[in-house]
């Protein structure tokens, strides 16, 4: 899979999962656009430095993915935060559900 690509199906993941999160969980304010707008920018900045980080780590592949999605996860939280704005739980479940499914979905496409 392509850089490109990867990053496209993250940007649809994410904001999927936010959408969903952010209804059912019935977190207002801020308003959905919001939420849509902080989860696209987090990963438009955390994507390529991941996806830098997973060529460049001398890491076997769980440890390597572990450390990268681990660090991405406390970024975007604090992105979250910041441009959504929300408190810190909040910013934390939704960088972690997002960034779970997107990775899970990207380890299903290249298995």
């Amino acid at each position: 899979m392509t850089q490109p690509v990867a990053l496209l199906l993250t940007l649809l993941t994410e904001g999927l999962v936010v959408v969903a999160l952010v209804r059912a969980a019935r977190w207002r304010p801020p308003t959905l656009a919001r939420w849509i707008t902080a989860a696209a920018c987090a990963s438009l900045l955390t994507h390529p430095v991941a996806w830098w980080a997973n060529g460049a780590l001398p890491l076997p592949l769980w440890p390597r993915a572990l450390l990268i999605e681990a660090a991405v996860v406390l970024a975007e939280a604090g992105l979250y935060r910041a441009l959504a704005p929300t408190d810190l739980r909040r910013a934390f479940a939704a960088a972690a559900l997002a960034n779970g499914a997107s990775f899970g979905l990207g380890v299903l496409l290249t298995i």
